[in-house]
């Protein structure tokens, strides 16, 4: 079946060579056209083709692990840590794929993750219905046997392949030392530029290495062996590809999103209920022993001591003293974490024995009373790791 290939010329992904390709076809061969990215969805609705995106090789790191022949699978899917001393960038921004091992060898490719999202942003985008995401090198059709090194041009260069998993994308006046560290590496016994005669470099014509110029043929490719970098979190069955298809169940998926709303909303007034019940019973118990049986957890708090204050009846030590209490507790409701131990008024004098776990709420409170405009003070502050404890003395007014 033909597949459309896009061929980016950097990690901009603004550009890029296209071709449709059989790759089953016998001499199956690619007729490669310019565009940019504001021609793809034209492109994809004339050609609705399964699409096979090749990366930019400059954009690909390329190494190979050594590992048992029975590797254990948490060896393979770790394998960033096993290589990270060969990386210029931090692993957590790198996207690791691992092609098929042969003997004891793993080949991996790294590529930043950054490039991955922005191959999901262009299938999102427009609609491309990816096939694979493949390194660059997989278009040079890989070398017969060691020391065969094979070449095609590419934009702005040539991809170099050398080994089984060794490739490099270079400038052609930066060839002859490429290949003189290949030569190092493994002696090279010829040279396969898969490219029309008039695009071979002329450096590559004066060199001592026997070379070999064919016509590019797809057909060259074995795709059985190439490396998909649509792994882990980036393969086809995926997350994000799932969200890209949502759209076909919007109206289910809107019925899951307004039930789950709605438990949602449940859940947070029961919470609220529970916070204010809280409260309330923290206040009656602190005002319980003060008030008469008639006021209860369930009452109106704030309008019985109102009422109790008002009372014509009341001396001026009770008057001082409720009114105390009323500012104390409610100064306390934004410091729920402070437990009231014991609670005491003597000589116009409120006294608050307290325990918290933190000073700094302590410390608050303290701060919360003096802006009401009462004379505070904290004393016994004892500070353990856990437990702060101490007593506020509260009076009427400000000293000062």
């Amino acid at each position: 079946m033909p597949q459309l290939f896009l061929r980016f010329h950097d990690v901009a992904f603004d550009s890029f060579d296209w071709a449709v390709v059989d790759v089953n076809a016998e001499n199956a061969d690619a007729i490669w056209q310019k565009a940019d990215v504001s021609e793809l969805l034209q492109l994809i609705s004339q050609n609705p083709l399964p699409v096979t995106i090749f990366v930019p090789q400059q954009a690909i790191f390329v190494t190979e692990f050594e590992v048992p022949e029975k590797a254990p699978r948490q060896v393979l899917a770790s394998i960033e840590y096993q290589i990270e001393d060969r990386l210029a960038q931090d692993t957590d921004t790198q996207h690791f794929a691992v092609g098929k091992q042969k003997g004891n060898i793993v080949p991996v490719f790294v590529v930043a993750q950054s490039v991955m999202l922005a191959i999901q942003s262009l299938q999102q985008n427009y609609r491309l219905k990816i096939q694979q995401v493949l390194a660059e090198m997989f278009l040079c059709p890989a070398p017969a046997e060691p020391g065969e090194v094979t070449m095609i041009n590419s934009h702005f260069g040539l991809v170099v392949r050398y080994g089984d998993n060794n490739c490099v994308k270079c400038l052609p006046e930066v060839l002859p030392s490429i290949l003189e560290l290949v030569n190092r590496q493994d002696n090279i016994i010829r040279i396969n530029c898969y490219m029309d005669e008039s695009a071979v470099p002329e450096l590559l014509k004066d060199d001592d290495y026997p070379v070999n110029i064919e016509p590019y043929r797809v057909s060259e490719i074995d795709f059985d062996k190439v490396v998909n970098l649509q792994q882990r979190q980036y393969q086809a069955s995926s997350h994000w590809l799932k969200i890209f298809q949502a759209w076909k169940g919007i109206a289910a998926a809107a019925m899951i999103l307004l039930s789950v709303f709605v438990v949602n909303r449940v859940a947070a007034l029961e919470d609220m209920e529970q916070q204010l019940s809280s409260i309330k019973a923290s206040q009656y118990e602190l005002i319980k022993d003060y008030v008469g049986p008639q006021v209860t957890r369930d009452s109106n708090l704030k309008t019985e001591m109102i009422k109790l204050l008002q009372k014509s009846g009341s001396s001026d030590q009770e008057l001082d003293f409720l009114q105390l209490l009323l500012e104390f507790s409610r100064a306390r409701e934004a410091h729920r974490s402070i437990e009231i131990i014991k609670i005491g008024y003597q000589q116009e004098r409120l006294s608050v024995d307290i325990s918290s776990r933190q000073l700094n709420v302590v410390e608050s409170l303290h701060a919360a009373l003096k802006a009401k405009g009462l004379s505070v003070d904290l004393e016994r502050l004892d500070i353990k790791p856990e437990q702060v404890s101490g007593q506020f003395i509260v009076r009427g007014s400000s000293d000062g």
